[in-house]
């Protein structure tokens, strides 16, 4: 007869299961977002503003944070700042289909489109990269014209 594993031995199979799972679709969308022989912008020419990551932070603490934590430090979820070297090269369009499919975790896809790119502006802010003078547009085919660079130096002592 075989024996019974405790119910929380499931959770956590359960929970690893869906984290790896969502780091994989993750790297997948990342890997198709790479355009080679596209043009592409950096991300630290400043491809978001102010006031949009102002409206992202919101948005992040009452979606977003359960799981990556209100400094982006990770938990449930992965760390969101600093955002690790992988992502260097990826882009902004590839992320934007899969946070906005994909998250929040416990309801998947139900923010606005407006919201996931400000969600994605105030995001690029904590990681240090400069604000310019246009928004974020919620349009991951637009959004693939921007690659992942290391932001500029000081970026984050000009807001």
């Amino acid at each position: 007869m075989p024996e019974a594993h405790p119910r929380g031995s499931r959770f956590a199979v359960a929970t690893l299961s869906t984290s790896i799972f969502l780091l994989t679709a993750l790297a997948v969308a990342l890997a198709q977002g790479s355009q080679e022989g596209a043009t592409t912008t950096g991300v630290s020419t400043g491809v978001y503003t102010s006031e949009q990551a102002e409206r992202g932070a919101e948005v992040f603490l009452t979606s977003c944070a359960g799981c990556h934590g209100p400094e982006l430090q990770g938990g449930f979820g992965p760390q969101l700042a600093p955002l690790g070297e992988h992502w260097l090269g990826g882009t902004l369009g590839s992320l934007y289909s899969f946070v906005s499919s994909a998250m929040p975790y416990s309801a998947p896809g139900s923010l606005e489109p407006q919201q996931y790119a400000d969600v994605l502006a105030f995001v690029l802010q904590e990681n240090g990269y400069q604000a310019g003078d246009a928004e974020l547009v919620p349009d991951a085919e637009a959004l693939a014209a921007f690659t992942f660079d290391t932001p500029a130096e000081g970026a984050d002592d000009e807001d």
